[in-house]
């Protein structure tokens, strides 16, 4: 099959360019190519660029221009946060490990989330509690709850699950450590040796990776301190993360070098890229409303296509999660062969995570969630996004009705 008839159904893992975004970064690949700490007006025309995407996506977050960093992945972003806040943990309190401090987050988050927690579990003594999710892949704020302590500093909790496209309660989260923190404080002004008038942690970051296409992801709105954000997720180019921070003082840099990005990510800026995601988000901030319609009713009768040809599976995760991310069992079907098959026909999903792509072992998002090895193994995510047509749609339930009689003419 050739690649232009493919029906691409693995937004999660990607999004292909928008040509405007394409139009819009010629210049600075062509033309524009100067370097933006440099004085001539090359580098003055480059500079200019990145403080005008800087405007655009902090607008977007609700955050000052400054507090947008560029990187160079949302994995990047996230470990920028993370390693980055622990960093200045050790720094201001003169430290050697991360003995002293404990860290929340969830079961389910993307690797980039959880293989740092571990890694600083293991090598600098960081206390971290996993949540685990209920069997629909919502974390629940009581959890939170039930595992917070005097000394937990830093809460990660993505937004959007990007395997199975549950929503988290972010808000519900934020609201309870607000609450939290206002009742501290109040009973430690009434403390004489107490001077300090404000409790500042634990502080919250929220992978918005899934989540920018189609909710708000505004810091002050959800009340948390640092988003993060990728611009190949939403028809902008790879390359370009995005974190959004309300307060840098509490990072540390993970490269050093110049002062680029507010002296918190050195190395000249990718700025063709950096404009691309700008235009990337001006035009979703536009398409929004309408693609979330669209995008809801094409998975409605993916959805219902799918339990026609095969009523015997499960949905996995929330049947009102987001509107793009749909991951269905085929129980008794192995997901590796399906997916081969329905490539082979010319329909590209995912077994899950475009970063686990290649495993032979089951996700850990859907073993979290209570599937079985068996079960998280016959899973397959579609993701759907703004080229998505109906007509695709109806081309890749035939597809997957004749594919499925294939699979079980050889089980």
């Amino acid at each position: 099959v050739q690649l232009l008839n493919m029906i691409y159904l693995d937004y999660a893992a990607t999004t292909p360019i928008d040509k405007k975004v394409v139009k819009a970064m010629l210049p600075y690949l062509t033309q524009k190519y100067g370097n933006p700490s440099s004085i001539h007006s090359f580098g003055r025309d480059a500079k200019n660029a990145l403080l005008q995407s800087r405007e655009i996506w902090s607008d977007f977050f609700g955050v000052v221009r400054d507090n947008i960093i560029f990187c160079g992945s949302a994995s990047e972003a996230n470990n920028l946060v993370i390693r980055g806040f622990f960093s200045y943990l050790k720094k201001k309190n003169k430290l050697t490990d991360l003995r002293q401090f404990h860290a929340i987050t969830s079961a389910i988050e993307h690797k980039s989330v959880l293989n740092t927690f571990k890694n600083l579990e293991t090598n600098e003594g960081l206390a971290v509690s996993y949540i685990k999710p209920d069997n629909k892949g919502i974390v629940n704020v009581e959890d939170v709850k039930k595992v917070i302590k005097e000394n937990t500093v830093f809460i990660s909790i993505m937004y959007v699950n990007n395997e199975i496209g549950s929503i988290q309660p972010i808000l519900k989260i934020s609201q309870f450590i607000q609450d939290l923190k206002l009742k501290t404080n109040n009973l430690k002004k009434k403390d004489t040796q107490f001077n300090a008038t404000n409790i500042q942690y634990p502080l919250i970051h929220s992978d918005c990776v899934q989540a920018i296409q189609f909710y708000d992801c505004n810091l002050q709105n959800l009340g948390i301190d640092f988003a993060t954000a990728s611009a190949h997720k939403i028809y902008g180019p790879k390359g370009v993360g995005i974190l959004a921070a309300k307060n840098t003082t509490f990072l540390e840099p993970l490269i050093t070098g110049g002062p680029q990005e507010n002296n918190l990510r050195a190395g000249t800026e990718n700025v063709a890229s950096i404009v691309g995601s700008a235009c990337a988000l001006e035009n979703l901030i536009k398409e929004r409303s309408l693609l979330f319609k669209k995008i809801t009713i094409l998975k409605k009768k993916l959805l219902n296509g799918i339990i026609k040809n095969y009523p015997q599976g499960l949905i996995n995760g929330d049947i009102n999660g987001a509107p793009h991310i749909l991951n269905y069992c085929f129980c008794g079907v192995e997901g590796e062969s399906l997916l081969i098959y329905l490539d082979l026909e010319g329909v590209a999903v995912s077994l899950g995570s475009a970063c686990e792509a290649g495993r032979i072992y089951p996700s850990y998002v859907l073993k979290a969630i209570g599937l079985s090895d068996q079960d998280a193994q016959s899973s397959i995510r579609f993701s759907l996004g703004k080229y998505t047509t109906e007509n695709e749609i109806k081309k890749t339930l035939l597809i997957l009705k004749t594919v499925l009689k294939k699979i079980k003419k050889f089980v």
